[in-house]
């Protein structure tokens, strides 16, 4: 019975309709964005695009300030507080992402990726940007973390679409 109910709602035709819904329409929609105005869009992508690629070696901390859980672990309920300090060099803070990520450390290195927060742009001035997050600790245990900055524009429907990255 369960099976004679079920079996009908998976059929070729709905696999069909699922991917032009979500896949076939949005991209045949973008495609027509793109082409508009003599390609406007696309030549925007791309201008950023040769931008990015020519300073993203250039990117470089100044500074960066967290809590060493070495000296003093963290208790449960208390702030993460991380900032971090960029040279942009002739990006801007609109031209890249900065994300914090947390794992579960392990014996053999870090396991179990956990929590990946945003940083928040919290002052830009020249070429110079500072990200800040406070981050509450939630659950108990021994994290490790690293710095993910990434390029993000408004044009791209994906930030893979441009997939750079810079582990800090």
């Amino acid at each position: 019975k369960n099976i004679a109910e079920i079996v009908p709602n998976f059929t070729m035709k709905r696999m069909i309709e699922d991917y032009n819904n979500k896949f076939y329409k949005k991209q045949i929609s973008r495609t027509k964005d793109l082409a508009n105005d003599n390609f406007k869009i696309a030549k925007e992508i791309l201008e950023w695009k040769k931008k990015v690629i020519e300073n993203w070696d250039e990117i470089t901390i100044i500074a960066s300030e967290y809590p060493d859980s070495n000296v003093r672990p963290l208790a449960l309920g208390e702030k993460f507080n991380v900032k971090l300090k960029l040279n942009l060099n002739q990006l801007t803070a609109k031209d890249i992402g900065v994300e914090i990520l947390l794992g579960r450390k392990k014996e053999d290195g870090t396991e179990d990726l956990m929590f990946v927060f945003n940083l928040k742009l919290s002052q830009e001035k020249d070429n110079t940007a500072i990200y800040k997050r406070e981050i509450p600790i939630t659950m108990a245990g021994i994290y490790d973390f690293t710095f993910r900055v990434y390029p993000k524009n408004k044009l791209l429907p994906h930030r893979m679409d441009f997939p750079l990255v810079k582990w800090i």
